[in-house]
């Protein structure tokens, strides 16, 4: 029998031992916090980094239960050849790799598990893939390294999505709860590059999640035409498809030879497969096939039906579209400066105006082309229908995308970017970053924003980008009259010039809120010369009293000490003698 001697009486926990084990707790990941996962150690990015995914740690809904997921395909860029990627390298070394990435970003906008800031995605299971390939997400594998860069961007997104599928089909059959249903809602987004990207793997996506399973799939572009409309000065996108795209079999559309290509050469001179102009009037498997598909549905093996979606953000004003057709950005340290004359300013806005012009008839055309794409289909298909599924959303505002995931990664180019330009940088804020242009014959610094407030800033008739957005996702009716029986529900707003009033806000006499994006800041303020004459007076004589009064602290009695004290006869003294004559 143990005495109570013997027995061991448990101890209180230490004091190190609570603080460790708060530490834990403190330590451990935030909900909606996600988490970078390698998940196939042949993908590399194009500088031979790892490859992966990132995951929530801890999801408000475990996998196996969740009914809704949200896939963003990151953007950031491309080069066009081993010259033009060396020297994006220098500049931007974290586009090309994941060794600047952070391990953990914690979601933001659409990526967000705050319901107040998230109402329509914040409970979804969050994925988001990183874009590091410099290729458009279009690079085969097979092609080797180009200027010492691996392009194999098609096959990290085949994957990404492979490995979604994958985790979400074995997390549901372990369960075997939800196993036999599809999912409630897959939202799939692209932006910039990534979008460019989603819009060319359309059946890649599709096929993912017909393994899966869901009632509903919407597709959303933010900023995909940042290449549609004219040719980027330096970059020759018709050389990059055949150095590291297979144009043979897997994209046909990117070759330069092929005869849609042929069609955009006094547009944009670039390949079919980056204009969203092209693949929406032709490409029938991919964006056409939003509007071929009488019911624009897709038929799964286990014969569930998932309704298909499909919303375009742009900007008539995109920065990078407008300035990437011209020498704007090519400016370096010992080139003339970005800004020229005053004269030759006004040129430059007035060729932003007629290129963003010249972006609205275009889109307007490719309405229109897809209208009758639509009508010559047997039977033709009903417009009304087709007009709530295909969105495209065109704004005024002077900026590039809308949306930001993670402000994490928007902070990468403060940190590690090196443009080499005198007039050129970036600046970063805790909520993104701005494009920062130093006009020095004017003494003004002009800062362009991106941040994850953004898709609140921007209105569009009435309503902001996020509005929007939820409303996409959720499937709510718009409140605008159908326009004029278009199959693709187009929005622009009218005026010209950028930040410029939509004919809503005008009503109201309401400053566009985009005001808000861009950011001027005079570093000097020219002085009237009479005024910098009477200045550099006053502070001459400030500098002379103010010497004056410091010698006299110093010297309190040397005054007193010179003054002689006078008697009667002193005075009598002083006087001067009188001689009297008799």
């Amino acid at each position: 029998m143990t005495s109570i001697i013997d027995r061991k009486v448990p101890r209180p926990p230490h004091r190190l031992h609570l603080l460790f084990v708060l530490a834990l707790h403190l330590l451990k990941p935030s909900q909606g916090a996600l988490t970078f996962h390698r998940f196939n150690a042949s993908l590399t990015c194009a500088d031979g980094s790892p490859y992966g995914i990132y995951m929530e740690d801890d999801p408000a809904t475990p996998i196996s239960q969740s009914q809704n997921h949200i896939l963003i395909l990151m953007g950031g860029g491309s080069c066009a050849n081993p010259e033009d990627c060396r020297k994006d390298y220098e500049e931007r070394p974290f586009v090309f790799s994941t060794n600047y990435n952070p391990q953990r970003v914690e979601g933001n906008t659409v990526l967000s598990s705050d319901p107040t800031i998230n109402p329509s995605m914040h409970s979804f299971t969050k994925w988001l893939i990183p874009y590091c390939s410099q290729d458009f997400f279009l690079g085969d594998i097979n092609k080797g390294k180009v200027g010492g860069f691996t392009h194999m961007g098609s096959a990290l997104l085949r994957e990404a999505f492979s490995f979604w599928s994958d985790q979400v089909t074995e997390a549901r059959r372990i369960s075997s709860a939800k196993a036999a249903s599809p999912l409630e809602t897959v939202v799939v987004i692209g932006i910039s590059a990534g979008a460019v990207g989603l819009m060319n793997h359309v059946q890649t996506v599709r096929s993912a999640v017909n393994q899966v399973g869901t009632a509903n799939l919407n597709l959303l572009l933010d900023a995909p035409s940042v290449v549609s409309d004219q040719e980027y000065v330096g970059k020759d996108f018709k050389e990059a498809m055949n150095v590291y795209v297979d144009v043979k079999d897997e994209f046909p559309l990117c070759a330069p030879t092929h005869p849609l290509s042929g069609l955009y050469d006094s547009v944009s001179d670039l390949p079919c497969c980056l204009s969203t102009h092209c693949l929406m009037r032709h490409d029938e498997k991919g964006l056409a096939s939003f509007v071929v598909r009488p019911d624009n549905t897709t038929t799964t093996e286990d014969q569930s039906v998932t309704l298909e979606k499909l919303l375009i953000l742009d900007s008539a004003y995109d920065p990078v579209a407008l300035l990437g057709g011209t020498t704007f950005l090519q400016s370096d340290v010992n080139s003339e400066p970005m800004f020229g004359t005053d004269q030759e300013n006004a040129g430059g806005a007035s060729h932003m105006i007629e290129s963003a012009g010249g972006r609205k008839v275009r889109a307007q055309e490719t309405a229109a082309a897809v209208k009758a794409l639509a009508l010559h289909q047997q039977p033709p298909h009903d417009i009304n229908l087709l007009q709530k599924r295909v969105q495209w959303v065109m704004t005024s505002c002077l900026s590039h995308s809308f949306l930001a995931p993670a402000v994490e990664f928007l902070r990468l180019a403060c940190n590690h970017a090196n443009y080499g330009m005198a007039n050129y940088g970036m600046v970063c804020n805790q909520y993104g970053h701005a494009s920062q242009y130093a006009i020095a014959d004017h003494n003004l610094i002009i800062r362009v924003w991106r941040t994850i407030k953004l898709w609140n800033q921007v209105r569009f008739e009435g309503q902001t980008i996020h509005e929007i957005v939820d409303d996409f996702v959720t499937g709510a009716p718009s409140a605008r009259s159908p326009s004029d029986g278009q199959t693709i529900d187009l929005r622009f707003e009218q005026c010209s010039g950028p930040n410029c009033l939509s004919q809503s806000e005008s009503q109201h006499l309401e400053q566009p809120s985009c005001q808000a994006l861009i950011e001027i800041e005079n570093t000097h303020i020219p002085i009237p010369v009479a005024f910098q004459v009477t200045w550099y007076i006053f502070i001459g004589l400030l500098v002379i009293v103010s010497f004056l009064m410091k010698y006299h602290r110093r010297n309190p009695m040397t005054l007193a000490d010179k003054e002689v004290k006078s008697t009667p006869e002193d005075s009598c003294r002083s006087l001067p003698s009188l001689q009297l004559k008799g």
